[in-house]
């Protein structure tokens, strides 16, 4: 069936449970499991949803005009979240396709001509190339303003995940994430450093001898629990 852009897909199904509060015990009942995919996919790659109606219960009775009927209600009731669920799955599967044609031209060409084309000529920004992947091209990359990138990741990330208002952060992380070199590129260091300095309404006190240890006003910590006295070690999650 098809309606308002997508497409549902239904099937006899002989053991859906539904709760009889009249008898207090649950019934097996006969109904239809139901799929919902985005109108033109027709690999049925892309589930949105499922659903099922059981008859006595959802549906008066297993004709196609209670199932087309229940469909629709429960379709017109969802239609917006199934709608955001689309433009996402949309979005992802255009995120897929750049990826792959920049991963392609990532091998066609030579790697400063690349950067130049993201850059330039596509106009990504540094941080937009990082984000699809390419960190190796961090060495082409504006320091000062990558910089000031690598310290609003820390301050984001750091104030969101502790609960006590102290993080460590390795230089792993970050260089991993990054694709810079922590802290043998004490330039880089120096740069990151002076632009935490920067958010000093926010960080009380930092350390940056062996990785980022970082304090912050708790009032900028929403999950800060004041028994947690302790410094936190940020697990690593690439």
């Amino acid at each position: 069936m098809r309606y308002r852009g997508f497409e549902i897909t239904s099937t006899i199904d002989r053991g859906i449970i539904r709760h009889n509060y009249n008898t207090g015990e649950d019934d097996i009942c006969n109904g239809y499991y139901c799929q919902i995919y985005p109108a033109g996919d027709d690999s049925y790659a892309n589930q949105l949803d499922d659903f099922c109606l059981a008859e006595k219960y959802d549906i008066p009775d297993l004709t196609e005009r209670s199932l087309n009927d229940a469909i629709i209600g429960y379709m017109d009731g969802w239609y917006e979240d199934l709608v955001a669920e689309k433009n996402d799955v949309k979005s992802n599967r255009i995120y897929d396709l750049l990826g792959r044609t920049l991963a392609w031209m990532n091998e066609t060409e030579p790697e400063e001509a690349f950067y130049v084309t993201l850059s330039e000529v596509i106009g990504m920004t540094d941080n937009e190339i990082r984000e699809m992947g390419f960190t190796s091209l961090a060495r082409y990359f504006d320091r000062d303003s990558y910089a000031q990138t690598i310290a609003e990741y820390i301050i984001d990330e750091g104030t969101a995940d502790t609960m006590s208002g102290n993080i460590h952060i390795p230089f792993s992380e970050i260089n991993e994430r990054f694709g810079i070199s922590l802290p043998s590129d004490t330039d880089m260091l120096n740069k990151i450093k002076d632009h935490l300095h920067n958010f000093s309404e926010i960080v009380s006190d930092l350390e940056v001898d062996e990785d980022f240890d970082l304090m912050f006003f708790t009032s900028y910590c929403p999950n800060y629990n004041d028994e947690d006295t302790f410094s936190e070690i940020r697990v690593q999650s690439m």
